[in-house]
């Protein structure tokens, strides 16, 4: 008896709870907020400026999305994420091409570290920030601290 014990699978209600989106009726929140406020604003403005009739028409497709997502929901409710990271790595390869790595990227990197080292100037110009850092180094020097 003691070793079916071990062999039972422990369950933890918790267990990846803060991956999981915050649902109600299987319904992601935030959208469900989303689609509930643009259905009553263009809802009652139609309502209010043509009539009852035109209010039902121009809440319907809030409603429709709103069924749509739940849906969704019940299916898998970690869709609209991938849809999401989805969508930014098709506009990423839009973008930068698709040999893309996903690399943390800073635009005042090349300003400094890779001009510090290939920069050279064929031209004269006025001092840059990298003509403190383009010489050697030397102990000492009060620009390169």
């Amino acid at each position: 008896m003691a070793s079916n014990e071990v062999l039972k699978k422990l369950t933890f209600e918790s267990y990846n709870a803060m991956s999981r989106p915050a649902m109600f009726w299987n319904i992601p929140i935030m959208p469900m907020v989303g689609l509930l406020m643009g259905g009553l604003v263009f809802g009652v403005a139609a309502t209010f400026l043509l009539s009852w009739v035109w209010g039902l028409l121009t809440a319907s497709p809030f409603l429709i999305a709103l069924i749509a997502l739940r849906v969704v929901g019940l299916i898998d409710p970690q869709y609209l994420r991938r849809i999401r990271f989805a969508r930014r790595r098709l506009w990423l390869n839009l973008k930068y091409g698709k040999p893309l790595l996903l690399t943390p990227f800073n635009p005042q990197w090349s300003e400094f570290y890779g001009a510090r080292f290939s920069h050279k100037r064929y031209a004269p110009g006025k001092e840059s920030a990298i003509d403190a850092l383009s010489g050697p180094r030397t102990h000492g020097d009060p620009t390169r601290q």
